[in-house]
């Protein structure tokens, strides 16, 4: 039998309380995140210090799509989703220690039709190709823009010299890593950047 305990009609422990309880209604936002060894701003504090490149970002996440236009029925496959941190965020929680930072994100449109109706591509040299002008909702059911640091990679984005409507995605390699060796979770948030 049950005791009247915590939550009103069960007797549960501390740990599983504060976890029913989420998140605080606010989270507190920053410009810019050192994480494991790589430094991520915003898109906005990007543009500001006009010498980055650090607010790309992919992740690969599942997703559905309709491969061409003959097929109805949609797949389901992981796809690989690239685009900008707008937002870093974080959630703050009773407990320091179930703190999380996340990102949101504007990521590309991303699919996996035939060459002529495709958003992303790989050219010949191996290289994601984007549609510049072409993005996922950024709200109502269609909308997934919330990501977190450990969930992909950074990555930034230059012209294609060949086509002006398309990007080209380049990957970083961690900054740190390459001079320290492998770093642990290390987590520097900033609000203000030089």
């Amino acid at each position: 039998m049950a005791k009247e305990g915590g939550l009103g009609h069960l007797d549960v422990n501390e740990f599983v309380e504060e976890l029913a309880r989420g998140p605080n209604e606010y989270a507190k936002s920053f410009r810019a995140l050192w994480y494991k060894g790589t430094h991520y701003r915003t898109l906005e504090a990007d543009k500001s210090a006009e010498a980055t490149f650090d607010s790309g970002f992919r992740g690969t996440y599942w997703g559905d799509f309709v491969s061409g236009p003959k097929y109805k029925s949609p797949i389901v496959d992981l796809l690989d989703y690239f685009g900008y941190i707008e937002k870093i965020l974080e959630i703050d929680c009773d407990r320091e220690e179930y703190n999380r930072i996340v990102f949101v994100a504007k990521w590309y449109a991303t699919n996996k039709k035939p060459i002529r109706l495709a958003t992303q591509v790989m050219d010949e040299c191996g290289f994601v190709r984007h549609k510049k002008d072409r993005w996922l909702p950024q709200d109502g059911p269609q909308a997934d823009t919330v990501t977190s640091p450990e969930d992909g990679k950074q990555m930034y984005f230059v012209d294609n010299p060949s086509s002006k409507e398309w990007v080209i995605v380049v990957p970083t390699r961690a900054r740190a890593r390459r001079l320290e060796g492998e770093l642990d979770a290390t987590i520097v948030l900033e609000d203000d950047l030089e």
